[in-house]
């Protein structure tokens, strides 16, 4: 067998390091192993030999099967992209399950494995046939042959962790991807169906879940789905192969699935199908979607989508492929609801009765979007001479434990799911007489068709709030406790008797950064040329100012080269303009995305310095002064990170000092919570003292 090579890179992706810290290694340990190949400039390693240094001498902890496996995949960059890797190392375990002969034998050809694809799920090969090489690079090689070896015990487990990894890095921005609490969600307003239609599956989360339903419940469910993405197609097919062969070793058999790849609403794949539910999460601000060769299309019983109305043409595209009795949850963004090209296409849904909910989905609960997106709830439209019953609106307000560091967990995903669930039976079964509740309202259609047709729940819930003096004074006592509670947060201060910071010598970051004690992440670099490129999650220096989600999206064309630069838990994140200096530990919701243009992390070694005390150390008002460097007036100062200097303090004395920090930092992002909701609130309660609602209290 061929000797097993790695890159200087792929050594850094290994064991979590930059690349410099591998050159560095390299100079220091005279063990480090040599070269085997390659050149002076992009030398090459033996895989196994570095894999074994590394543990000797404690660079990587020992992995797991899965974290083995995903460690070749990273490796693979640039040689194939990350879903592409992942699909390689799906189909190499589907390729050793499916094999009679289980003994070692010799790794298979990409035209081997192609071949025995065909005869096990031709679909799956033809999906999987653009990504194969002519044959294996080094790095598909090693992740082949341990994708073989994890495919006899953790096939199914080991591939689904390796996709949500995959999802987790590339945020689903490029294959739509609705994770599974969102998929639950959506899947609980169609009920039990017998068959469904994901026009846009992306990564298949939707039928997974769904499949997955089925079989808990014992339902013979037909599954069609169709995609512009050949990767994703075979992700999908990959998953359900691997789960058709465990379910036949326990001597079950799962429903037959059909994806077919499409060019969005050009091209239906399944133009006669009809179908029990259509649940999907289509693409957003798509104007070349077809408008032009589209106009006369059958599928636009509602109004003929304007260009910019693209996702309007999805709901009809829905509502087309439904049974008599069906019904379509599609996640829609928040635009769709309020703008002015789609109001005649919104006022047919609603005076024809197909349109049944709209439901707004709090912040962070869809990974893939900064903002809360809407399910829209749609049937086949009413006879004519019936009267469309009344629309339900919802807005789940409904925020994180302070602990979760601002991020939406499994179980607030569960929370909130129960509410979605309850409210939508409950109407269901009695629209005239629905009880309306905190997050959920009915509304007349009469009350829905005037000039806007504006289907923003809010705009319901504020015209049926703004004259609930109870609610006014509710928010009044929260606020009048969150107060008392920033105020009982307050770091207890007093003079110092001596100056621990100011008297302690201080070091360059620089000269860290030159010790192994930190690195310093910058932005991945993008190529301009590369206008496919897929867009992921990035953190702006708004972001880092504010404590908020990730609100930009950068092009990376190979997102998994930029592993380095994606932010970690502990992260210091750093503008790197302006004036005066701020640096905040990363949050909960921003771990996990990409560092945006003007933005750098100090990645610390733990134990060595607190993360905490050195973002509070470097927004010392000279710092500025310090490290800036004059750019023109309009932009201000472009800092010097590396001439950052922090004082050498004991870890302790760091860790007390630290925490005042964070608690100053929590305490100016709760200010300027208290200042917005303050603001509304203010307003409100005006508005209820001049409705007579409210009074003062003597």
């Amino acid at each position: 067998m061929a000797q097993r090579t790695i890159t200087a890179t792929a050594i850094a992706k290994m064991a979590g390091v930059g690349r410099a810290a591998v050159s560095n290694w390299r100079r220091r340990y005279a063990t480090f192993p040599a070269p085997v190949s390659g050149t002076s400039a992009n030398p090459l390693f033996d895989a196994d030999v570095v894999e074994q240094w590394l543990r000797d001498n404690r660079k990587i902890a020992e992995a797991s099967p899965v974290d083995n496996l995903w460690r070749w995949i990273e490796s693979c960059q640039p040689a194939t992209r990350l879903p592409e890797a992942v699909c390689l190392a799906g189909a190499a375990m589907l390729y050793r399950s499916t094999r009679t002969r289980r003994s070692p034998e010799r790794l298979p050809t990409p035209a081997d494995l192609l071949k025995h694809l065909v005869t096990h799920n031709r679909d799956l090969a033809d999906a999987i046939r653009a990504i194969l090489p002519s044959e294996w690079t080094a790095q598909q090689h090693n992740l082949v042959r341990v994708a073989l070896d994890i495919a006899v015990t953790h096939r199914v487990d080991a591939f689904a962790e390796i996709t949500s990894r995959m999802a987790a890095i590339r945020s689903a921005a490029a294959l739509a991807y609705a994770r599974e609490p969102v998929a639950q969600i959506m899947l609980d307003l169609v009920g039990k169906p017998s068959s469904i239609l994901d026009p846009n599956c992306g990564l298949g989360s939707i039928i997974q879940t769904a499949l997955r339903r089925a079989t808990n419940d014992r339902i013979a469910l037909q599954c069609l789905g169709q995609d512009t993405s050949p990767t994703a197609i075979a992700l999908t097919l990959v998953w359900w192969s691997l789960r058709s062969v465990h379910a036949a070793a326990e001597g079950l058999s799962l429903p037959a699935i059909q994806i077919k790849q499409s060019r969005f609403l050009l091209e239906d794949t399944f133009p006669d199908a009809v179908v029990d539910a259509v649940v999907s999460y289509p693409p957003f601000a798509i104007h070349d979607w077809g408008h032009e060769k589209l106009g006369y299309d059958p599928r636009w019983a509602f109004g003929i989508p304007p260009r910019t109305e693209s996702e309007l043409a999805w709901v009809q595209h829905a509502i087309a492929h439904l049974s008599p009795n069906g019904r379509a949850v599609l996640l829609m963004p928040p635009a769709a609801a309020a703008r002015t090209a789609g109001r005649r296409i919104r006022a047919e849904l609603v005076r024809r009765g197909a349109l049944r909910a709209v439901i707004a989905l709090p912040r962070g609960l869809i990974a893939s979007t900064s903002v809360g997106l809407h399910l829209w709830v749609l049937t086949r439209p009413v006879p004519a001479d019936e009267p469309a019953s009344p629309l339900l609106f919802g807005e789940i307000n409904y925020g994180p434990d302070e602990t979760s560091g601002g991020r939406l967990t499994a179980s607030d995903a569960d929370v909130i799911r129960r509410r979605v669930a309850a409210a939508w039976q409950a109407f269901e079964s009695q629209p005239d007489t629905f009880a309306r509740n905190e997050d959920f309202y009915t509304a007349p259609a009469i009350d829905v068709l005037d000039d806007d047709v504006d289907l923003t729940p809010r705009r319901y819930l504020t015209a049926e709030a703004a004259v609930n003096p109870t609610d006014v004074l509710d928010d009044y006592d929260d606020l009048t406790r969150l107060l008392a509670a920033i105020s009982a947060g307050l770091p207890k201060l007093r003079i110092a008797q001596r100056s621990q910071l100011g008297d302690a010598s201080t070091i360059e970051l620089g000269d860290l950064v030159r010790s192994e004690a930190l690195t310093i992440q910058r932005p991945a670099p993008r190529l301009r040329d590369d206008i496919a490129a897929d867009t992921v999650p990035a953190i702006t220096a708004q972001d880092v100012l504010a404590g908020a989600p990730p609100s930009g999206r950068i092009a990376l064309p190979h997102a998994s080269e930029a592993r380095n630069t994606v932010v970690r838990e502990d992260d210091v994140l750093i503008p790197l303009l302006g004036q005066p200096v701020v640096a905040r530990v990363a949050t909960t919701e921003q771990v996990g995305a990409q560092l945006g243009p003007g933005v750098c992390a100090i990645r610390i070694q733990p134990g060595v310095l607190d993360p905490r005390f050195v973002a509070g150390a470097l927004m010392r008002t000279d710092s500025a002064r310090t490290t800036g460097r004059a750019l023109p007036v309009t932009t201000g100062l472009r800092v010097e990170v590396k001439r950052f200097r922090v004082p050498v303090l004991p870890i302790d004395v760091q860790r007390s000092f630290g925490e005042v920090f964070a608690q100053l930092t929590m305490l100016d992002a709760q200010l300027r919570r208290v200042a917005v909701q303050g603001s509304d609130l203010v307003q409100e309660l005006l508005a209820a003292i001049a409705a007579g609602t409210v009074e003062p209290n003597h």
